[in-house]
């Protein structure tokens, strides 16, 4: 997993507030997640496993609700792409530094490990499918 160095606007962002107290406290998890691109795999079950292994209070449910909530409140684009659900966190740059060697002009440096997220599409909307048994 990556470092990640948490800025303290998080303390204070309008979009997290609007989330839940318990979405609000996962959120770093979530971060800790990401690829260099703040894109990750956002199948609830594979996030359960990765960001809560010993947690028997959190549930497969409780992550998807918070990746809804995220979602809502424009934190969040979710998209899926080769019959997986992926996400991309729509402020990371503003939390987390571009760094060189990732740029376009250096592709050999990327580290991407999802495809992009389809941006130029526009908003992405909330998985209307996205059944609790078909998660993984």
């Amino acid at each position: 997993m990556p470092s990640r160095i948490l800025n303290d606007s998080l303390l204070t962002s309008p979009s997290l507030r609007a989330c839940s107290p318990r979405a609000q406290d996962a959120f770093p998890r979530f971060l800790l997640l990401a690829d260099d691109f703040g894109c990750f795999e956002a199948a609830p079950r594979v996030l359960l496993g990765r960001g809560w292994p010993y947690r028997d209070d959190v549930t497969e449910g409780d992550v998807r609700s918070w990746l809804i909530e995220y979602a809502e409140a424009d934190m969040l684009r979710l998209w899926e792409g080769d019959g997986r659900w992926w996400g991309f966190f729509t402020g990371w740059f503003r939390i987390q530094r571009e760094r060189k060697e990732y740029s376009a002009s250096n592709p050999k440096g990327s580290k991407r490990k999802t495809s992009a997220p389809p941006l130029e599409q526009g908003d992405v909307a909330v998985p209307q499918r996205w059944p609790l048994e078909q998660v993984a």
